[in-house]
């Protein structure tokens, strides 16, 4: 089992708006479990506020904190998870059947439109042609 935990400060500084810091942290627990001889389970939690630049779903976006009503600078609650099972079928080829899920806690100022949340789903076959190359569907 893996925990990592961040600690950060997310700071705002231009003409319109006060200028500002706001706290911001995170945890990530994430654990393979072996179950068989060629099958493992991998799971992972994430939470926190102003971490959505750590998290795959939300990197692409200014997804860390807004600007609220007050003028003043504010870390936005994102959780999530995900399970996965993958199954070894020999030495150059695997399978994985997952699960994935993402919420962010936006603020009723955020236009509607604004990223919310996300769900994936993953059935696959992978196929090691050699080494870096790998082939699936």
């Amino acid at each position: 089992m893996l925990c990592l935990v961040v600690f950060r400060q997310l700071g705002l500084q231009d003409d319109e708006h006060k200028t500002g810091l706001t706290p911001a942290w995170g945890f990530n627990i994430s654990t393979n479990i072996h179950v068989a001889e060629n099958d493992k389970i991998s799971a992972s939690i994430v939470a926190g506020k102003g971490i959505a630049r750590y998290i795959n779903d939300t990197s692409f976006g200014n997804y860390d904190a807004l600007i609220n009503a007050d003028g003043e600078l504010e870390a936005l609650p994102v959780a999530g998870a995900f399970v996965f099972y993958d199954h070894a079928w020999n030495d150059k080829a695997h399978s994985n059947l997952g699960y994935g899920y993402l919420t962010m806690d936006n603020d009723k100022q955020q236009s509607e439109d604004a990223f919310a949340q996300s769900q994936y789903f993953v059935l696959n076959y992978l196929y090691q042609l050699a080494k870096p190359v790998q082939v699936g569907a």
